[in-house]
């Protein structure tokens, strides 16, 4: 059933590419030691920053007017790779973009008795329109239960990562 929804996803992302309005790649970078959205709100200095825990990798992006598909993939120093695969809403307000998605993360670990695990993620993120580069800082929050979220969403309560990505706009 994962499987099966992985390969729906990935399908509908790169199909979806040839009709976009908009494209980006570029590098992006994840601060993997992790707080919650409120640490992050309440005081910055308070979440954990050791330069050892960044996690390296790249952003794709496509965006259909209203309508948004990313993916970032980070590999870190030890051959862990964590994956997140996001569809939701971008709103445009000039050089200004404020985004909320949601979707399936993978975490890859090397020689681990589970070696994939499947999770669901929501991504908060804010861009910088720079014409043809877009600066983007974003929270991407670890959701346990996707359906009991979608109930009673607690925003400030998601344990997740912090990142900035630095997009070249195609």
């Amino acid at each position: 059933m994962k499987k099966s929804l992985l390969v729906v996803l990935v399908f509908l992302l790169f199909t979806g590419l040839v009709f976009a309005a908009g494209l980006s790649i570029g590098p992006s970078v994840l601060n993997s030691s992790g707080a919650t959205l409120q640490q992050y709100v309440d005081d910055p200095s308070s979440a954990e920053f050791d330069p050892e825990d960044l996690f390296y990798g790249v952003e794709a992006r496509a965006d259909f007017s209203l309508f948004q598909v990313s993916t970032n993939a980070y590999v870190a120093a030890d051959g862990i790779i964590l994956a997140f695969v996001n569809a939701g809403v971008n709103i445009d307000l000039g050089p200004i973009g404020l985004g909320l998605t949601a979707g399936p993360n993978f975490l890859i670990v090397e020689n681990a008795e589970d070696a994939i695990e499947f999770g669901s993620n929501i991504k908060l993120a804010a861009d910088l329109n720079l014409g043809g580069a877009t600066v983007t800082g974003f929270f991407a929050g670890y959701v346990p239960d996707l359906e009991a979220f979608v109930e009673e969403p607690e925003f400030m309560n998601l344990y997740g990562w912090a990142g900035v990505s630095v997009l070249l706009n195609l």
